[in-house]
């Protein structure tokens, strides 16, 4: 039976923008399949028509594919700094009353989080508004409830669970009157979303985690739009990989550690900023080898070859699809079978932070710097201490010009690298971490 996926993951790309590398066609076929199996649908080019018609179903599909992965107050960094960001007396009194974005908005988590931290920071209720957007109507059909079980929360969450909760029953809260009139909630896709309809600006916008899963020009079109609907000196938060892809933009980088938070230029100040002249073109860093990290590995630029390899050219070697032979392969220089093992690998649903590392590499030795770029970011989406991945972003982001960018993740790099030394030290002298 002759497969409808390629047609399914380019509806699914053209309505959600989704790159779907990114969910991978394991999980895309699955979710498939679970839709065709509650329609009474056996064949997928049939299933692939419906889809293409049917609003509903397709909506169906949006669901069953989106997983989201959330809680009160997750990655704490962002939170902190927002407390201090609105506790500026110079802050309330430019952004009152403050609007703020959250989305993807999920269940509803991350926008009741914004809510306590501004209540907590001693806001009144009317004194801003939040606003949770999602594309899942069954998603912002849950945020409305308010009504959470234990998973939702940390342990750190625990006097913010006591203050701003109800507890139901064992494993049941229901968040209070004050947070939940603080909150609204749109069913919205981002990709059809009419900017005109925006009359206020938004003070400030958490958006985290949702670029890393768009195509390149989904992605382009939504962090325009974010750009757009957010005021001049207005805030925009982003998910820990998702900071290095906005480039030349009016924003500036905030310095507090682990917010990954932007601050926008008002327009005539961006007006009068000098554009940045882009460095000259260089030779693209050499291949991956399997190798631990010693006190060598300082971060600095990486070392140039003169060949870039052909991924079209034939290869021989292993054929089975393991991390293991694409890295010998590698290292061998057969850079075409190598890079299909790990496309195949993606495409199976394997989310292992070495797999997008060394895609990006091929794909850097290719001269395909935008998709580099792509899989070094889902690597340290994957782990946000993934080393090599915050060298081989700095140096891309050199080559395009970007040196603000590139400084960043040189720092961020030293910190993980410092933290790797002194772990090494502390094991050599028999310190147990």
């Amino acid at each position: 039976m002759k497969t409808a996926l390629p047609d399914i993951k380019h509806r699914l790309s053209r309505v959600l923008g989704l790159d779907p590398e990114a969910i991978g066609d394991r999980c895309i076929l699955s979710s498939v399949h679970e839709r065709m199996n509650a329609c009474g649908i056996t064949d997928e080019q049939q299933y692939a028509d419906v889809i293409r018609t049917d609003a509903d179903e397709m909506d169906n599909l949006i669901e069953t594919v989106i997983i989201p992965e959330t809680s009160f107050f997750r990655n704490r960094d962002p939170f902190d700094y927002l407390r201090l960001l609105i506790s500026d007396p110079v802050f309330q009194t430019r952004h009152t009353p403050a609007r703020i974005l959250s989305v993807p908005c999920a269940s509803g988590e991350e926008p009741y989080s914004i809510a306590m931290t501004f209540l907590d920071a001693g806001w009144n209720r009317e004194a801003f508004q939040v606003v949770g957007m999602d594309v899942s109507r069954q998603q912002i059909a849950a945020a409305e409830s308010g009504v959470y079980g234990r998973h939702a929360f940390r342990e750190d969450n625990a006097p913010y669970r006591d203050t701003y909760f109800t507890h139901e029953t064992e494993d049941r809260y229901r968040i209070n009157d004050e947070v939940r009139a603080s909150v609204t909630f749109r069913n919205e896709n981002l990709l059809a979303y009419d900017k005109r309809t925006v009359r206020v600006p938004f003070d400030i916008i958490f958006c985290r985690n949702l670029l890393i899963y768009l195509h390149k020009e989904a992605r382009r079109q939504v962090q325009q739009l974010l750009i757009d609907i957010l005021r001049d000196d207005g805030c925009l938060f982003l998910g820990h990989a998702e900071m290095l892809t906005l480039g030349d933009s009016g924003l500036t980088p905030v310095d507090f550690k682990g917010s990954f938070c932007y601050c926008k230029h008002p327009a005539t100040l961006r007006e009068k900023t000098p554009k940045k002249t882009p460095a000259p073109a260089r030779p693209p860093p050499p291949l991956y080898a399997t190798r631990e990290i010693t006190r060598e590995m300082a971060p600095r630029a990486v070392t140039p070859v003169s060949v870039t390899p052909d991924l079209t050219a034939p290869a021989t070697g292993p054929t089975e699809l393991t991390l293991e032979n694409a890295r010998h392969l590698a290292d061998r220089g057969e850079t075409a079978q190598a890079t299909a093992i790990c496309q195949a690998l993606i495409e199976q649903g394997q989310r292992l932070p070495e797999l997008y590392l060394l895609t990006g590499i091929l794909y850097e030795q290719a001269n395909r710097m935008q998709d580099a770029e792509t899989h070094f970011s889902r690597a340290l989406y994957l782990d946000n201490n993934c080393y090599e991945a915050m060298v081989h972003l700095s140096a891309l982001k050199a080559l395009q010009g970007d040196r603000v960018g590139a400084s960043r993740l040189k720092q961020r790099a030293a910190r993980v690298f410092g933290r790797i030394g002194m772990a090494q030290t502390n094991h050599t002298n028999g310190v147990a971490r």
